[in-house]
């Protein structure tokens, strides 16, 4: 084979070989995207049990109710920004009527995916969705710093006797002292979205009698998957 017929043939092998470098984070970044599916139509269901701690009134009160999240429908914003509209409706009981629904948006920029709640934006997820990646979930508001992270990608994970063989596990906050605990994480499943959420802000006081520091305001949330299908 002479010089000409090298040439031509490495050039080849080059041009093969980045072609496979440059789909390699294509193909990851549509994977991950997975763990944040918006599809018109696709709801989701959840169990809620909110507890609230009353220093004032000296109670604790605890609410279960419904969640549901609805994707309705596709939306374009004043920066010409794809959003999905998704309505959350409530009820108490399974057999009661679902509430009034309150509005929240969704959508994807660049290499993130961000939720509007009552007109703040967070950021939910990053790609790729690695362990141990961080960032700010504060990033586009006007809200502190506050430190995202993925603690583990790709478990099989079980909730409500459903079964999910990749979730992936965000901690967007955890800091605990003898007088207050802040701690806020969520879970996603691969092809479903959000599976699971906890979140408690707790303030403690010390109770010279037990001598222990005992909870005395603050919530706790948590949020489980129950449902989830196409309307």
């Amino acid at each position: 084979m002479n010089r000409k017929h090298i040439f031509w043939v490495l050039l080849v092998f080059i041009f093969i070989s980045c072609q496979k470098d440059d789909q390699k984070p294509i193909v990851l970044v549509q994977e991950d995207l997975k763990y944040y599916p918006l599809n018109v139509g696709s709801y989701i269901d959840y169990e809620i049990e909110y507890i609230f701690w009353n220093d004032f009134a000296e109670t604790v009160d605890t609410s279960i109710y419904i969640l549901r999240e609805f994707v309705e429908s596709k939306v374009t914003n004043y920066s010409g920004d794809t959003l999905y509209r998704i309505e959350q409706y409530t009820k108490n009981h399974p057999d009661s009527a679902w509430s009034i629904p309150h509005i929240v948006f969704a959508g994807m920029r660049e290499n993130y995916v961000y939720k509007v709640e009552d007109n703040i934006n967070y950021v939910k997820i990053i790609l790729p969705v690695q362990e141990n990646i961080k960032w700010n979930g504060n990033a586009y508001n006007s809200l502190p710093n506050q430190v995202y992270r993925y603690l583990s990608v790709g478990n099989q994970i079980s909730f409500s006797s459903l079964h999910f063989d990749k979730s992936m596990h965000i901690l967007q906050e955890d800091n605990q002292t003898l007088i207050n605990q802040d701690m806020e994480e969520e879970m996603y499943a691969l092809n479903i979205g959000l599976i699971y959420k906890k979140q408690k802000h707790l303030k403690k006081t010390y109770n010279p009698i037990n001598q222990s520091f005992e909870i005395s305001s603050g919530y706790s949330l948590t949020q489980i998957i129950t449902n989830y299908g196409t309307l």
